[in-house]
């Protein structure tokens, strides 16, 4: 900007005029020069994000989609963005062109980082569908009995089969203290069936878990119900060729019933005492003379009856 002067003369008084005068173009004076930022060019990243479970081996299917999923871009412009997958597997991002990295994070499973890519505006990156394996997971808890003491030596199993995959039973036994944990890095579905079973308690039959929250474990306590007596009845003397049906046996429980059973007994010696089966339960047969045991036996805890067979 030039400053250019000029002289007015009016009635003796002389004004100075001060003009400013811009140089090298006829902007108007008071405009800034700033430059527009430039734009930003995008272009689509796509994927869908499933879950490692059991292989199947009567029918073949891909691995279930995963919902929930985060999709982290961890390397470029847009460091820190994210995305989730819908009820579908499915996630979109728009990225900057230029490189990026994503992530795969998912509570449950292992986390999958992908190599550096590129991506040139305008355009669609459809990523492979990715395949989240199962993180180390365990199962843990307390067992006790109906009378809250803590139940030592019972099996917990949880089998990871189903209709499409073959039966893998993981098994821990409780110790003196209760406690069970059963540990895996193998896949599983999202909820497992857990059992039970030990000697001198009755089975805990399939019981439906929600299944894993690692590196936490899941915590599952349950009671069982001890069998605390177990009481035949019978003859104590038998004729030979002389068959008796056995009535039900009375089995008392830790939790105060009692229940009849039909239990198949042993006989310590079948040329003595044969065991045969009646209409609703078992026979005692008398074969010769002598004595022989009779041994019932309920889930481990096992009571005898000693019969004598004596001529007709």
């Amino acid at each position: 900007m030039l400053p250019r002067m000029r002289a007015i003369g009016l009635g003796g008084v002389t004004l100075v005029l001060i003009l400013l005068v811009e140089c090298g173009g006829d902007r108007p004076s008071g405009s800034a020069l700033s430059p527009s930022p430039p734009s930003t060019r995008t272009g689509v990243v796509a994927g869908i994000v499933r879950g490692e479970r059991p292989a199947a081996t009567r029918i073949l299917m891909p691995p279930p989609v995963q919902a929930g999923v985060a999709v982290t871009v961890v390397a470029g412009r847009a460091q820190g963005s994210s995305a989730v997958t819908d009820l579908n597997g499915s996630y979109t991002l728009a990225l900057p062109e230029g490189t990026f990295a994503l992530r795969w994070s998912k509570t449950g499973f292992q986390t999958i980082d992908s190599d550096i890519q590129s991506i040139e505006a305008d355009n669609t990156i459809n990523i492979p569908d990715v395949v989240l394996k199962t993180a180390p997971w365990a199962v843990t808890g307390l067992v006790i009995d109906s009378r809250g003491n803590r139940a030592a030596g019972v099996v917990a199993s949880i089998n990871r089969g189903d209709a499409t995959a073959p039966a893998t039973t993981l098994n821990s036994t409780s110790g003196a203290d209760g406690r069970y944990r059963i540990a895996s890095t193998l896949p599983h579905w999202e909820s497992v069936i857990i059992s039970a079973t030990g000697t001198g308690y009755e089975p805990l039959f399939s019981q439906q878990l929600a299944c894993c929250n690692p590196p936490a474990d899941t915590t599952y306590n349950f009671s069982v119900v001890r069998v605390l007596r177990v009481s035949p009845a019978g003859p104590s003397v038998l004729h030979v060729g002389e068959g008796v049906e056995m009535p039900p046996s009375t089995i008392d429980f830790d939790n105060g019933l009692q229940r009849l059973v039909y239990i198949l007994p042993t006989s310590g010696d079948p040329s003595i005492v044969a065991i045969e089966r009646g209409q609703r339960g078992f026979v005692l047969r008398g074969v010769r003379p002598g004595a022989a045991i009779i041994t019932f036996d309920f889930d481990g805890i096992d009571s005898t009856l000693a019969v004598q067979v004596v001529e007709p």
